[in-house]
């Protein structure tokens, strides 16, 4: 366009004209700027052309129509003998606009994203930060400006971890494109947090131009690992006398306490189960938990007072004093309170208590293997009010002892007479909601005393090695229901059972496995072996061995209990497992323990990323459900679906072909 010094239109090509919508005739003669020109910009039109400006600036331009458009605007001055005139170029830069637009929206979209991310985001380039997120740099303590053009070993310890991180990103990078790695990153104060750091290349052609990288916080995911984390095994003493020992230095005070007829006193203290930590922990740790208890046993009573490990976990203490003697709930309560403080083990912290019985002399008894025996009465009394408390020994005591003889005696008669019986509880998918397994849960149905509770009889047998007599019998029995099921159509049926450590253990299981599948008629993955979490991790070569002869053949296998001990990690990949079954204890807790429920989903992850699938038993609330779902845990059993069932009742549920559709469309 050519405007004459007075703003005044001279000539114009078609294309302005169409642009504004005008004929070139309409235009000529008119006020470019005012005919052009929004009035919100004529100022600035006018003040550009007051200086002569020769580049080029934007303006809102208005259409013929009123349409207003954006318009970049650049004018020359052109002097003649004659006249004096301006020409201008008009350029219509909507699209120019909205593609700055839409580039500054995803800019502030991205930006967003950097700042809202769930982890820390930003790129490398020469080992030097070109930019972070807000979240890279709070998750280490930093702002991003103190971040940003530093080299990247500032957040590592040393050069050895900072070369290795680089070194194994590099290789990935080659191999496959991308780069993962976990490590720990120092953070500006000087604390550790671990962190799985993952890259991509700016360009894959060109890596001097850096990568992108993500980083993630999982220290505490770490804690929940450290959780399921044991050590390594090693023997120590306690330095305390012996049974032996305690037993002559008992003599030797009952004998003088009888010449000056006085009184004595025998504590027995047997910790609460030990046998968790030192089958869960390892045997170093329980080692290192009986020494600790030694020297805590000992702060609580005088330098006079004989502190003795009569075996496993089982301590007594002598106390000669006659004015002690009638303190000794005093005494007694002192210990109890001393285990309430937290237990640091292997750099584990955790915590015991114990069962304290309590005999004294001459009245509970004149010899000292009975003064002892009432002891050890004494303290399974304080076990069975409820552990973590002291008893004295009384006369009709007696009796208890007499009903651990007489319950052992009916364990016999019992797989004599065919008193025991199966329950079956279901274990269920909320994918399909069908029946994954059947647990097979082991009764009592005494012909004297009743309905006798698993949790009386199991723990005897185990003591008392019926338990091997108990597994055979479950085992075949159980195999044989399984194939009267497979016989009578229900072709997916499976059966889950429990088998002790000790059972675990014998040279010949697998054998009797063999024997067990052979004699019933089933396949081998109609069963799965539930094994307890400590039992495997004791003679980790062996376990191993065993297992995958058992997956060799196709039987299923599961950690019991998991949760209840501290697997290694490092063991826990090489073992060939299927499933992982989350403690009912974890469970329970719901939904007020946020602790519990994080572990739980740290076990999921931990499982899943193992390949193994995870199940959660004593499930009673569609709470508890919804809390597991959400952890990705989709397979549980417990009493909101059903209560262990006989062999007969069974049939209900079987014969629907999704018994348990209605518990997942709840939950959704």
């Amino acid at each position: 366009i050519i405007i004459h010094n007075k703003g005044i239109v001279k000539d114009t090509n078609s294309s302005l004209a169409k642009m504004f919508g005008y004929t070139q005739q309409e235009m000529i003669g008119k006020n470019g700027v005012e005919l052009f020109i929004t009035n919100e910009s004529r100022s600035t039109v006018y003040e550009n052309i007051n200086k002569n400006v020769a580049k080029p600036y934007e303006v809102m331009a208005i259409k013929k129509c009123g349409t207003h458009f954006p318009a970049e605007v650049q004018s020359r001055d052109i002097i003649t003998e004659t006249d004096d005139f301006r020409v201008t170029a008009i350029r219509d830069i909507t699209e120019r606009k909205n593609a700055e637009s839409a580039l500054s929206e995803s800019e502030a979209k991205l930006a967003s994203v950097l700042r809202s991310a769930p982890v820390g985001i930003g790129q490398v380039a020469n080992r030097v930060f070109i930019f972070v997120n807000d979240l890279f740099a709070t998750m280490l303590g930093y702002t991003k400006d103190e971040l940003v053009g530093e080299k990247s070993r500032i957040v590592y310890h040393n050069d050895a971890e900072y070369e290795k991180v680089g070194k194994s990103k590099y290789q990935q990078i080659h191999k496959q494109g991308t780069g993962s790695v976990e490590t720990i990153m120092r953070k500006k104060d000087g604390t550790s947090i671990d962190v799985y750091l993952s890259s991509t290349p700016v360009n894959h052609e060109d890596l001097s131009q850096g990568v992108t990288f993500s980083a993630l916080d999982i220290t505490e995911r770490k804690h929940a690992e450290n959780l399921v984390h044991k050590m390594a095994y090693y023997d120590s003493l306690t330095g305390l006398p012996n049974r032996l020992l305690f037993l002559d230095r008992l003599e030797q005070s009952m004998k003088v306490s009888e010449r000056k007829e006085q009184q004595i006193a025998v504590l027995l203290i047997d910790l609460d189960r030990f046998k968790n930590i030192n089958d869960s922990l390892g045997h170093h740790v329980g080692d290192e938990l009986l020494i600790y208890v030694a020297r805590l046993i000992e702060s609580c009573v005088r330098d006079m007072d004989t502190v003795a490990r009569l075996s496993g976990d089982e301590f007594a203490i002598i106390v000669e004093d006659p004015e002690r003697c009638e303190k000794l709930a005093i005494v007694a309560q002192r210990i109890l309170d001393a285990f309430l403080a937290p237990i640091m083990l292997s750099e584990h912290q955790t915590y015991s208590s114990c069962s304290i019985g309590i005999t004294v002399y001459p009245q509970d008894a004149t010899e000292g293997a009975v003064l002892l025996k009432n002891a050890d009465i004494a303290m399974y009394e304080a076990k069975r009010k409820g552990r973590g408390r002291y008893h004295f020994y009384a006369k009709e005591m007696d009796g208890i002892a007499l009903r651990r003889h007489e319950l052992e005696n009916g364990i016999h008669c019992a797989l004599i007479n065919d008193e025991f019986f199966l329950c079956y509880q279901p274990q269920v998918s909320l994918e399909t909601g069908k029946i994954t397994c059947l647990e097979a849960l082991i009764r009592w149905q005494d012909p004297i005393n009743g309905l006798v509770s698993p949790g009386e009889f199991i723990p005897l047998a185990e003591e008392t090695a019926l338990i091997l007599m108990i597994d055979n019998w479950v085992l075949h029995r159980a195999c044989r229901q399984c194939r009267t099921w497979l016989d009578s159509g229900y072709s997916e049926i499976k059966v889950a059972i429990n088998i002790s450590g000790l059972q675990f253990k014998q040279p010949d299981f697998v054998d009797l496995i063999d024997k067990v599948l052979l004699e019933s008629g089933i396949p081998a993955d109609c069963l799965e072996l539930e094994l307890t979490e400590g039992h495997l991790m004791d003679n980790i070569e062996t376990t191993i061995n065993t297992l995958m002869k058992l997956k060799d053949r196709g039987v299923g296998l599961a950690i019991d209990d998991f949760g209840t001990g501290y697997s290694s990690l490092s063991y826990l990949k090489n073992f060939p497992i299927d499933r992982v079954k989350i403690d009912q204890s974890f469970v329970r807790s719901f939904p007020g323990d946020d602790s519990d429920i994080a572990i739980i989903g740290a076990i999921v992850a931990l499982a899943q990323s193992l390949d193994m699938k995870v199940i959660a038993e004593g499930v009673e609330t569609l709470e508890q459900l919804e809390i597991l779902k959400n952890k990705n845990c989709l397979e549980m059993q417990g009493y909101f679906f059903s209560r262990p069932c006989r062999f007969d009742d069974l049939k209900l549920l079987l014969d629907q072909p999704e018994p348990f559709h209605e518990y997942i469309e709840c939950s959704v």
